[in-house]
């Protein structure tokens, strides 16, 4: 029996999450922009600064969770600055928020599945839940998603727990277009 054919993106989501859950990670979705590609990534974002805007609380208390996030999003990249493009550099300062319409914008424990985390409001959150951590990022283009990817995280401690720090780094990843989503790349495979 022949199956219709699924987006790449969905099969690999579904296939990272399966992988990852006995580690107490799963990514639970990725949605992309069907134009959003590796060229545009690379006009939008390589060289320059990145807006990060962070909504919620991934614990009840604790440091702050932006150094974690902006190391998360560094290291997501890290793999296309050699093959694609020079480093984005991500930044939480708001003087930096005007300088470019793409941003990243992050949700902890994000209260609905509402598209509007790029919008001028704030997304709605709810409380933290202890040791399990939801989030949902987005790399906006203006008020328009690009790409978005949601994860949880369960039995973490902190902001400073690997598990933590990688989790957010793998959902990061699904933001960015890989080598293997441009069809050109394709060509250099063989």
């Amino acid at each position: 029996m022949l199956l219709p054919p699924r987006p790449h993106g969905v099969l690999i989501a579904a296939l990272l999450a399966a992988l990852l859950a006995g580690c107490g990670y799963a990514l639970t979705s990725v949605v992309r922009d069907p134009v959003y590609t590796i060229s545009e990534y690379r006009a939008a974002v390589s060289g320059k600064v990145v807006p990060v805007t962070i909504h919620g609380a991934p614990f009840p208390e604790g440091p702050t969770v932006a150094p974690v996030v902006l190391t998360a999003l560094r290291e997501a990249t890290r793999s296309l600055e050699v093959a694609l493009a020079p480093p984005a550099r991500f930044s939480t300062a708001p003087a930096d928020r005007a300088a470019n319409a793409y941003h990243v914008v992050v949700v902890f424990n994000p209260a609905s599945r509402t598209p509007t985390v790029c919008g001028p409001e704030a997304p709605p959150v709810g409380a933290p839940e202890g040791a399990t951590v939801r989030f949902q990022l987005a790399l906006c283009r203006d008020t328009q998603v690009a790409s978005a990817a949601r994860g949880v995280v369960e039995g973490v401690r902190g902001t400073d727990d690997r598990r933590f720090i990688a989790a957010l780094a793998r959902t990061a990843r699904a933001l960015f277009p890989q080598r293997d989503d441009d069809e050109a790349f394709r060509l250099f495979r063989d």
